[in-house]
């Protein structure tokens, strides 16, 4: 438009925006307003500029270092920078167009998510985490409803809205940053610092809106200026906390070299001590370990004892009648040998006096004879198993014979039990083996099942039966009693585990016939439920090579004492 001189015209100009925008009302010359855009265009281009430079030089840094600070950061200078565009019209002119709708929320929604990434790169920076949590929390929910704005924006614009939060997170930054800064805290300062330039740029673009301030170059640009001064303040921010981080990693590596190396001077120190206290030691686990040994075959010898000891108690209360029945007769018949003697020295004796004295002697010594013959059987079978139970010899032997003999010397110990004991018939099955220890298992089983197999129970019976299978014999012990629970079946054969300590169980017979077995050339395994009996299955080599070890009960227990004195 060209106005003559000295002419009036009037001019009206109608501008209609939904954002605050700032319409300078002056009439340029064309020289001026040219100058005055290029400058206006420099100091643009001088910010933006500055602000790419930022971005691309913390890239690399992110890329480099991969803190978590340097992403906040470019976050934080892209977000500043689109409000900046958004307000001078750079973004229109030259980012992303003639787009109203974006136009119109592009200041708003770059505030708001500069008012995000600020506060979490304070947060990140200073650490309210830990040096201010009540305070951290307040920063948390303030990112949290700024990155609400920044959505709620998209559905009804809210100006005033936006510009309070605005001042409520400067506020709440500068109250962090002040606070800090008063703890001594570097990082807090620099925050300070920067707020302090932006606020002041702020404070000269409202009093030259007011008209308090001139417009010129800097009071139009102040913005940008404050803005470009806060990044590079907040720049140094992170290369003073990256050199933070490196001497306090250099710190802690002179530190724990000089750990080390005291270490190692108490380790010399200390090795010439524990030498000495490793050979003390040596020599007390030497003399602790012979003690054991001896412990260890003691403790055998009293289990085998016991058993033994309750085979004897057994046959002596059995020989008692019939031996007292011989006695007995015997008695009677020497009275009536007496009487007949008398009789016949007085010539007085008669014909039915002789055959009564007969007859009654007959009856009496036929008595006397059932007596010690029963007297005598269990004698032979005590004397066998006690011979095998205590010479741990091999040879031949009918496995029928051998369990009838273990059997007889146990049934006085039952005699009056609520259970009873069958024996099937068994099959003539030569063994060429140890019946010492074949014996010890199975009298082990059968008082094992007489102390924990019918407790409770008004009756109940134990059976033994025999077979072969190709090379070995198999022996099973099969009762219908109370059984075992899994915890039981799984310990059943560790040493001194009993549920009976104290009461007639000393918790090493099943252990000790176990690795009998295992001496055997075999094995012995249980199978038990709960309330439905029990059944002992004991497989053994019909012929054990002459090369094999005689079986030593005292295994089981010298293992399970010297894991204890390991442990």
């Amino acid at each position: 438009m060209t106005l003559a001189p000295q002419t009036e015209h009037v001019i009206y100009l109608r501008v209609q925006s939904r954002t605050s925008l700032e319409i300078p009302a002056k009439l340029w010359k064309p020289r001026e307003f040219h100058v005055s855009e290029r400058l206006d265009y420099m100091a643009q281009a001088a910010y933006f500029g500055m602000a790419g430079a930022m971005i691309l030089f913390n890239f690399l840094l992110l890329m480099s270092l991969r803190d978590r600070g340097y992403l906040l950061y470019i976050l934080f200078v892209v977000a500043n920078a689109s409000g900046i565009a958004a307000s001078t019209g750079i973004g229109i002119e030259y980012f992303w167009g003639d787009f109203p709708d974006w136009t119109t929320l592009s200041f708003a929604a770059s505030a708001h998510a500069t008012g995000v990434f600020l506060a979490a790169f304070m947060r990140h920076m200073v650490g309210t985490a830990t040096l201010l949590p009540k305070w951290d929390k307040l920063i948390i929910a303030l990112i949290a409803i700024n990155a609400g704005g920044f959505v709620l924006q998209f559905f009804t614009y809210q100006v005033k809205f936006v510009l309070a939060m605005m001042i409520i997170s400067a506020l709440l930054i500068i109250a962090v940053a002040i606070y800090l800064s008063l703890k001594r805290n570097r990082a807090a300062y620099l925050f300070l610092a920067a707020f302090t330039v932006l606020l002041a740029s702020v404070v000269i673009l409202s009093l030259r809106i007011s008209g308090l301030l001139p417009s010129n170059f800097f009071t139009i640009n102040g913005v940008q200026i404050g803005s470009a001064l806060e990044m590079i303040v907040l720049a140094f921010a992170l290369a003073d906390r990256f050199h933070v981080l490196r001497a306090e990693k250099e710190r802690a590596q002179q530190e724990a070299l000089s750990a080390e190396r005291r270490v190692v001077e108490t380790l010399k120190a200390s090795e010439r001590i524990l030498e000495t206290r490793v050979e003390e030691r040596t020599a007390e686990l030497s003399a602790t370990v012979d003690r054991l040994k001896q412990t260890q075959s003691d403790l055998v010898e009293a289990e085998k004892l016991a058993s033994l000891g309750s085979l004897v108690a057994g046959v002596a209360h059995e020989l008692n009648t019939p031996i007292g029945n011989a006695l007995t007769t015997a008695t009677a018949l020497e009275g009536s040998t007496r009487s007949f003697q008398e009789l016949a020295a007085t010539q007085s004796l008669k014909r039915s006096s002789l055959d009564g004295f007969l007859n009654t002697t007959l009856e009496m010594g036929q008595l006397v004879v059932r007596s010690l013959f029963r007297a005598a059987q269990l004698i032979s079978s005590f004397k066998q198993v006690a011979v095998d139970q205590t010479s741990e010899r091999k040879r031949c032997f009918d496995l029928r014979e051998l369990v009838e003999n273990n059997i007889a010397t146990l049934r006085p110990s039952f005699k009056n039990a609520s259970w009873s004991l069958h024996v099937d018939p068994i099959p003539q099955i030569l063994c060429d083996s140890y019946p010492g220890p074949l014996g010890q298992i199975v009298v082990n089983i059968v008082q094992n099942a007489h102390i924990h197999a019918f407790e409770g129970r008004a009756s109940g019976q134990l059976r033994i039966t025999a077979r072969t299978i190709d090379d070995q014999v198999e022996l099973k012990f099969i009762d219908d009693g109370i059984g075992m629970s899994k915890e039981s079946v799984a310990h059943v054969f560790d040493p001194f585990y009993t549920t009976k300590l104290g009461k007639g169980g000393s918790g090493l017979g099943m252990a000790i016939s176990r690795n009998m077995a295992m001496h055997l050339g075999g094995s012995l395994s249980v199978r038990s439920t709960e309330g439905q009996g029990t059944t002992f299955t004991l497989r053994i080599p019909l012929i054990v090579p002459d090369s094999a070890d005689s079986p030593n009960e005292a295994e089981p227990v010298v293992r399970a004492i010297q894991g204890n004195s390991n442990e």
